[in-house]
């Protein structure tokens, strides 16, 4: 008995999808029954013409959800803060006693890059160059601005922004100022002493 009704039962589900997909409701149908459950029907529900909502958005969260690639990057600014009159004669190279004013002249540095995190400060200097005070004391570098960027847009310091070598290199990097500025180096120096 328990084989018959299962076998019923099995033979009902596979042949229900299809015998409710032929079946129609009509607008006359809903109509002449109004006092039974199928009159709550309205013309626009009929079977046939796809799930109702509630059917519809669980189907949907059924969904395998769709792949979106996602690039996240990331930058950093670094700021060099302007350096104080200390830190400037503390900075600058031991000149020659005779004179009452030092002279410094610009001599090759031997590389286009220097590293962000051994600048300590910097002053402009000049209509077009900008001392770069090194944190070893020892060492100040003069860069060259564009010929369009005056260096007193950057008496308040400056920005640049992080490259992957952590380095602020000639014809590269763009230093921006606090005042809006936007220059990039053209050359950088080494200040040192001039010797009588």
């Amino acid at each position: 008995m328990k084989r018959l009704i299962l076998a019923f039962f099995a033979v009902l589900c596979v042949t229900l999808p299809f015998g409710a997909a032929s079946v129609r409701l009509s607008a006359q149908d809903t109509q002449s029954s109004a006092g039974s459950v199928y009159g709550q029907f309205s013309p626009a529900m009929r079977f046939g013409e796809g799930p109702a909502p509630a059917l519809r958005e669980l189907l949907d969260a059924m969904r395998a959800p769709e792949q979106n690639q996602v690039r996240i990057e990331r930058r950093v600014i670094v700021r060099i803060s302007p350096a104080l009159p200390a830190q400037r004669l503390q900075a600058m190279p031991e000149a020659p006693r005779q004179r009452s004013v030092p002279v410094y002249r610009e001599v090759p540095y031997g590389s286009d890059c220097v590293p962000i995190n051994a600048i300590a400060g910097s002053a402009p200097a000049g209509n077009d160059r900008l001392l770069l005070f090194l944190r070893d004391r020892d060492l100040v570098l003069s860069a060259r601005l564009e010929a369009s960027c005056p260096a007193s847009a950057f008496y308040q310091g400056f920005y640049v922004e992080r490259s992957e070598d952590a380095r602020i290199c000639v014809a590269r990097d763009r230093l921006l100022s606090r005042a809006g500025a936007s220059c990039m180096m053209e050359g950088l120096e080494q200040v040192a002493p001039v010797d009588d």
